[in-house]
């Protein structure tokens, strides 16, 4: 568990003591009167690092959030600021950075560490969004845009003005939800490409931004695509939980949790087989 620093007001903020033991569950609920021991206004981040199917997944609950950015930058943090290494190099970088590096003595080149994170799709991948391509006729991008109060229009709209004169917003607000949709027929590479980039790990249905794919039937928004399930954890208010615990609920249904990443590799394996063999490769 992670704990991510919020000083937005709106929501359920919670608190965790800035000298709490690693792995305490203790947390106080935000109010405009608090006068406690110092803490750390945000909320608790919750990942299962499964390093046998080099899978990271993000657990939400209702008083969480997800956040692999923030997972990537504690990795790599940890790894560059707290892991020991004989052969590291610290240098200062002319606007003053301090740059860490690691080399060998019997090689020229510096190396720094980096850690990435991509998504993983539904098992049924292939097999959905073969049937899904063929179908798709647009693609769809829902945006929230900012706008200029002394002139409620955005200007990609103002470019318009002389064919579209009567598109305005509305008064007194700086906001604008606008989707554009525009004709496609992507390949598979380049749905998978898209799913990756724009599916959320929590987007609430009431959320007007988006990206999904039109075809006759309607519109298949891309958080559709991401692998995901449900675990079951006894609510207590708004306490959160120990890491330890919800590993201890994990594991009563590991097995099945497991088991769409394994199809999914299995998959991934047998498609790669097949592009060898093609020449695609």
């Amino acid at each position: 568990m992670l704990w991510k620093s919020d000083t937005d007001s709106t929501g359920s903020l919670l608190g965790a003591s800035e000298d709490g033991e690693i792995g305490s569950s203790s947390v106080v609920k935000y109010t405009n009167s608090y006068r406690g021991k110092k803490v750390i206004w945000g909320r608790p981040c919750f990942y299962w690092v499964i390093p046998e199917l080099e899978t990271i997944v993000s657990i939400k609950f209702d008083h969480s959030i997800c956040d692999s950015e923030l997972f990537q930058d504690y990795v790599h943090s940890s790894i560059t600021n707290r892991v020991k290494h004989s052969k590291r190099v610290k240098n200062k970088t002319e606007k003053g950075y301090i740059r860490l590096s690691n080399t060998d003595d019997d090689d020229l080149y510096k190396y720094m560490y980096r850690f990435d994170m991509k998504l993983r799709s539904l098992e049924t991948t292939h097999t959905e969004l073969g049937k899904l391509i063929p179908k798709i006729t647009h693609i769809v991008r829902r945006e929230t845009i900012i706008i200029n109060p002394n002139d409620a229009r955005a200007d990609w709209l103002k470019t318009f003005s002389t064919l579209v004169p009567f598109v305005s917003g509305k008064k007194n607000t700086r906001t604008r939800q606008i989707e554009i949709k525009a004709e496609a027929k992507p390949s598979l590479n380049e749905v998978k490409e898209i799913i990756e980039k724009y599916s959320s790990e929590d987007r609430e249905k009431r959320l007007w931004d988006n990206v999904g794919f039109a075809t006759d039937k309607g519109i298949t928004w891309v958080d559709k695509y991401r692998m995901r399930d449900i675990l079951n954890v006894p609510s207590e208010d708004y306490s959160t939980y120990s890491a330890a615990y919800i590993y201890e609920q994990i594991s009563h249904k590991r097995k099945e949790f497991i088991s769409p990443i394994l199809k999914e590799s299995k998959a991934l394996q047998s498609q790669s087989r097949i592009n060898k063999a093609s020449g695609e490769d």
